[in-house]
């Protein structure tokens, strides 16, 4: 009776644990596959709204990377906000599809409800780029942001309540950064990540520092995006740049295109230009020689530009063995 009576009563707190951690078990909830009619419906403007598409997928490092500022936005978001999450299904064994992504999510405490897409996103209508965010403002303004950079991040958090902000660094604290996304491979060898930091430009001030300073051997990682008016061109242009025919006069790198971001590692000791870069929207290339970043737009009448490029900097050292 004794035995029975301790058998019974640890059967009974098992039990109860059992149910304590299944009910706050992390889970991605799957809401149904999305139409192209459902995804256009998300865009229409509500009143005192902002409504938050976020497409993402279970598989590439950048889609990885962004979730944790997803998942946070979703459980401290104020009111007004309405978020909606796409995850594209991709198989990752026949069994269970979603098995891998499932499992890092559930490990970070990440619970998101979701649609799915199957196939190509193209094929449904949908944009075939990710990890991609939708802001729709309550007057039909639309701000879209494709990748996983600081500013994706930070403009996420713009939206959780104030008594819960939290910085980048501190949600990737929060949640432990996946050690993938501090790596990268190139021309056969491995970066681990450095530095990583925003930037801006403005068309008016032609180059700017950085702030970054390069070793011999780094990798350095540029993304653009923006647009400037050169005011030789009368004409708004993106990070890419125009022909350069017309206006080669104009440019520091002749064969360039005109107005594109370009980049310049300066040994300000002797004021001389050690390296040149073409980067248009986005470059990655190793440095011959140390010293520091500066980034410029391809245009040396630049007083009578207008608008900005920004972006991203990354810095990757040589992988210890």
């Amino acid at each position: 009776m004794h035995i029975f009576s301790i058998r019974k009563t640890t059967f009974t707190v098992f039990s109860t644990i059992l149910l304590i951690l299944y009910s706050f078990t992390p889970t991605l909830s799957a809401q149904e596959e999305i139409t192209q009619v459902q995804f256009q419906k998300l865009f229409k403007a509500e009143a005192n709204k902002t409504k938050i598409i976020h497409i993402n997928g279970g598989w590439c490092i950048p889609c990885f990377v962004m979730l944790p500022y997803v998942d946070y936005l979703n459980k401290h978001k104020t009111e007004n906000i309405e978020l909606t999450v796409i995850l594209t299904t991709r198989a990752r064994s026949k069994r269970d599809p979603n098995k891998t992504f499932i499992a890092w999510c559930a490990k970070r405490n990440i619970t998101l409800n979701f649609y799915t897409v199957s196939g190509k996103m193209g094929e449904n209508g949908l944009p075939d780029t990710i990890p991609m965010t939708y802001f729709m403002f309550s007057d039909s303004n639309l701000h879209r942001i494709v990748g996983w950079t600081d500013y994706h991040k930070e403009f996420l958090l713009k939206y959780v309540k104030k008594d819960a902000t939290k910085t980048v660094e501190e949600v990737k604290h929060l949640y432990g950064e996946d050690k993938r996304s501090k790596k990268l491979l190139f021309g056969g060898n491995t970066y681990d990540l450095s530095t990583s930091k925003l930037w801006k430009l403005e068309g008016s001030n032609g180059a700017i520092r950085t702030g970054v300073y390069v070793n011999k051997g780094e990798l350095v990682n540029i993304t653009a995006r923006g647009k400037i008016l050169c005011g030789n061109t009368s004409e708004y242009i993106t990070p890419k740049g125009i022909s350069p025919d017309v206006f080669k006069k104009y440019n520091h790198i002749e064969s360039a295109n005109h107005g594109t971001l370009i980049a310049g590692i300066l040994d300000e000791s002797k004021e001389s230009l050690l390296q040149k870069e073409i980067v248009g929207k986005k470059a990655t290339f190793i440095a011959q020689k140390s010293g520091k970043l500066y980034l410029a737009v391809n245009d040396k009448v630049y007083q009578d530009n207008a608008g900005f490029f920004e972006g991203t900097i990354k810095r990757y050292v040589p992988a210890k063995e």
